[in-house]
């Protein structure tokens, strides 16, 4: 259907039936933002001017089993507006804990530690000086004591008071402190804590996707994932919006970012082009490889009502 004889009824049909002014746009072959305009100078209403009460419950549910782009397409909302809205109402999630390591060969298997634990058991001392006259170090002592036999642990520690169970303040870990002003279960997790708050503003953690391991763009579940600022870090200061990147993919978006070919939608197509290509150059289907990427930029004005509580 010819771009200027489309009807204004066969807009509100397209955006009724498919719930998006991008997707209508697709069927009846116009801009987004043409749709988007046509539908507002009626006064038609858009499904975008708040969230409804079904479309927050389907984002629950949705949160932590699917990417952000696919909450986008479920719901028919930009990208961008999910992310602020799945941060603003907190359900990113919190990292799951996960099972502490110890150090191989080092004397901390369960029959190593249960021989300790009589040990200690008899041991006129406290447990630090327990672990120098046995030359190991205290907190894997600890956590491995934890690990073999935590209700013992928990007798002990009850009955000796100076020596007190704490939480890190990072990984949310059981450990044992080495002093009072100890706040972290060891260095390492003491370093991630003051990278955090002083780049994420200790949200980092919280990045969508995190919590369950998965990359937001590739899919792909790995235990090494960068929290990503969906606006650039710039732009939110108060680190609001963040998502879960494996390291290539984190590299790509931001490569790809500062070149200023990427508003350029035939130049996406080229670039998709040749990407699939080389992929597939080896298998006949490669030369029928067609690709048409469209896209609409919104200003403030028009995303005001997307981001509305």
């Amino acid at each position: 259907m010819p771009r200027a004889t489309v009807p204004t009824e066969a807009i509100v049909e397209a955006y009724r039936s498919t719930g998006s002014v991008w997707r209508a746009a697709q069927r009846v072959n116009l801009s987004g933002q043409t749709v988007w305009e046509r539908l507002r100078a009626i006064g038609h209403p858009l499904r975008g001017s708040k969230w409804t009460s079904d479309e927050v419950a389907r984002l629950r549910e949705m949160v932590g089993g699917y990417t952000l782009t696919q909450i986008s397409h479920e719901l028919g909302r930009p990208y961008g507006s999910v992310a602020t809205r799945i941060s603003e109402m907190g359900l990113s999630g919190s990292p799951r804990k996960r099972p502490t390591k110890l150090p191989r060969g080092a004397g901390f298997d369960k029959a190593s530690t249960l021989k300790r634990i009589k040990l200690l058991d008899q041991f006129d001392g406290s447990v630090r000086q327990f672990a120098r006259s046995q030359g190991v170090r205290l907190d894997p002592l600890i956590k491995a004591i934890q690990r073999h036999a935590p209700d013992w642990w928990s007798e002990y520690a009850r009955r000796n008071s100076d020596l007190p169970v704490a939480h890190c303040e990072y990984c949310e870990g059981e450990y044992y402190p080495m002093t009072k002003k100890q706040k972290t279960c060891s260095r390492k997790c003491q370093s991630h804590l003051r990278a955090d708050r002083t780049y994420f503003g200790g949200n980092r953690r919280k990045a969508i996707g995190m919590a369950e391991g998965v990359c937001q763009v590739c899919e792909q579940k790995t235990k090494s994932l960068h929290a990503h600022h969906v606006f650039g870090k710039d732009n939110d200061p108060d680190n609001e919006a963040l998502i879960a990147l494996c390291a290539g993919c984190h590299r790509l978006v931001g490569s790809l970012a500062g070149r200023h070919f990427v508003e350029n939608p035939e130049s996406w197509e080229s670039l998709i082009n040749l990407v699939l290509l080389r992929r597939f150059g080896d298998q006949e289907r490669a030369a029928g490889v067609h690709t048409l990427v469209e896209f609409d930029i919104l200003d403030a004005d028009e995303i005001a009502d997307e981001e509305a509580a």
